[in-house]
Parts: structure tokens; sequence; C-alpha cells
């Protein structure tokens, strides 16, 4: 009687494990840090970011599905009588490509792209700040504003069947939200 317990129990166990993922690592992405930074006639908007793949999304690159990743910002200024006004928008998107002939990673951004031998130097590339040029008639020299700032996988880019998963399942899901910052802008280099 004992040993069939056992049995019922090491089998369970058994169907456990093979339902349950192994991995508790999830799919991340954080933003490190937003500032806005004066040069002689216009302010350059930086981001850093984090990235952090899940064990289905390493498993989806290292089969040959592409991930592309959006790079979002916004500058606000809040009026409190009217919606906020949009003072410049900007995105980049960063597609992660994994060649199995060559056996090396690739990372390309427009008409950019660099190889890596590993994925951690890829994703690190992915990850690696952006800066933006806001031109110089659009904001004010001591005004407060909105920086929103956001890093995300594109959903839109994956396969058909892909799409699908990654609405229901957080392993997919890899989105840092929309970061907002509250700043003064900063006086240009040389303004009197």
């Amino acid at each position: 009687m004992t040993s069939r317990r056992h049995f019922l129990r090491v089998g369970c166990l058994t169907i456990l494990g093979l339902i349950l993922p192994v991995s508790s690592v999830h799919a991340a992405a954080e933003i490190r840090q937003v500032s806005l930074n004066p040069t002689e006639d216009t302010w350059v908007l930086n981001s850093a970011f984090g990235l952090q793949l899940s064990a289905s999304l390493t498993d989806a690159v290292n089969h040959g599905i592409p991930l592309v990743f959006q790079i979002q910002s916004q500058i606000r200024r809040p009026r409190w009588y009217w919606v906020d006004e949009a003072l410049f928008s900007g995105h980049a998107d960063r597609r992660l490509t994994y060649n199995a002939l060559v056996r090396n990673y690739r990372v390309t951004e427009g008409q950019d792209g660099r190889n890596f031998q590993s994925l951690q130097d890829a994703l690190d590339y992915v990850a690696r700040p952006v800066s933006w040029t806001v031109p110089g008639g659009r904001l004010r020299a001591g005004e407060p504003v909105e920086i929103l700032v956001r890093f995300r996988l594109d959903p839109a880019f994956l396969p058909k069947p892909f799409q699908v998963v990654s609405f229901g399942d957080r392993d997919w899901r890899l989105d840092s939200d929309w970061r907002t910052t509250r700043l003064n802008v900063p006086i240009m280099m040389g303004a009197k």
C-alpha cells in the first residue's frame, strides 16, 4: 500500500514537473535612466535600458524567430486647462535574429547592423542607450516638461501563431510600460 502511494506521488510530481515551467525567469525590460542634456542649439534626450529574455523568448530567437524591440519617447508640456501639448516624439526599432548556419546573432537598427557570438552580447547591444536630438525651437529653458519613455518587444513583427501566444503568455510579453520623468528644461550651452 505504501509503495503504491509512493508511486502515485512520484508520478504526480513528475507530471507537474513537465507541466510547470522549469525556469522562473521571466522577460524583463526596464528603463534605467532618462536625461535631457543641452548642447549649443539643441537638447539631447538620453535613455538607458535593461533587458532580460525569458526562456521562451530565448528558445524562440535560437530557433530563428526574429524579435523586434521598439524604443519610444515623447516630450510633453503639461497644461492644466487642456490636454498636454506634444513637443517631441521619437522611436527606434532594433531587430534581433540568429543565423544557425554561421552561429551568430545579429542586431539591426535601420541600415546598420552588428554580429555577435553570444546572445548576452547581442542583448547588451539591443539595450544600449538611445539618444534623440530635440530641435532647439520646441523647448524653452526653465519650463517644466514630462518625458515619457517606453521599451518593449513588438508582437506585430512575430509570426502569426506567436502573436496569439504573446497575448496570453507573460513569458512572451516584454514591456517596460511608459516611464514618466518630470523636469525643468536645462539652459542651452552658450545661452545668455
